[in-house]
């Protein structure tokens, strides 16, 4: 497998600084994109997600998802709507092309939260995001099943696998004892 260490696109189709000003990144969007619910994918969701984090005066913000997202996020100012598939983000200083796209598919700006207007306890209840897999069932503190995206935008990274269930456990020697007895495929951070 070979990576990359460039990002590459994907919700956006490009990006680039703006000559006039290093501070300004504008993205062209990816057309034909929708979440799980079947709403769009465009810059009226980007810019809700950004407000839902960043803007604590937006009604959507969203406490949770922006202590989460902090970090990340820091470096980004504001965002624009130019038109329907273009946004342009501000930064807080001029930053390199690596520095910038990460903060926006970390957290998946617009990957996790649809496009709005259903409230925040809807999205929260219901998770909604773009990605190649969708949430069918969420127990706290139990489980997370997913299942395939048939409506993926992406093609070539189409899931070989039909379901996906995540089981949280947090002591190494469980997940360890886990992955010996079958019980599952695979474990993140294996006890030493």
């Amino acid at each position: 497998m070979t990576v990359s260490r460039h990002p590459t696109p994907g919700l956006a189709e490009s990006w680039a600084v703006r000559k006039d000003n290093p501070l300004i990144w504008t993205f062209r969007l990816r057309k034909g994109v929708t979440f799980h619910d079947g709403s769009p994918f465009n810059a009226d969701a980007v810019v809700f997600t950004f407000e839902s984090v960043k803007q604590k005066d937006a009604p959507h913000f969203d406490r949770v998802g922006a202590s989460n997202a902090g970090v990340r996020s820091r470096c980004l100012k504001s965002v624009k709507k130019i038109d329907d598939y273009t946004v342009e983000f501000e930064s807080v200083k001029p930053v390199e092309l690596r520095a910038v796209p990460a903060p926006l598919r970390d957290d998946g700006v617009a990957d996790e939260l649809g496009e709005g207007g259903e409230g925040l306890a809807q999205v929260r209840r219901v998770a909604v995001g773009t990605g190649p897999f969708k949430v069918t069932r969420f127990v706290p503190r139990e489980r997370l099943e997913l299942e395939v995206n048939k409506a993926y935008w992406n093609p070539k990274r189409m899931p070989k696998i039909d379901k996906l269930v995540l089981l949280p456990m947090p002591e190494p020697t469980t997940r360890l004892a886990a992955l010996r007895s079958g019980q599952v495929d695979w474990i993140e951070v294996p006890a030493a």
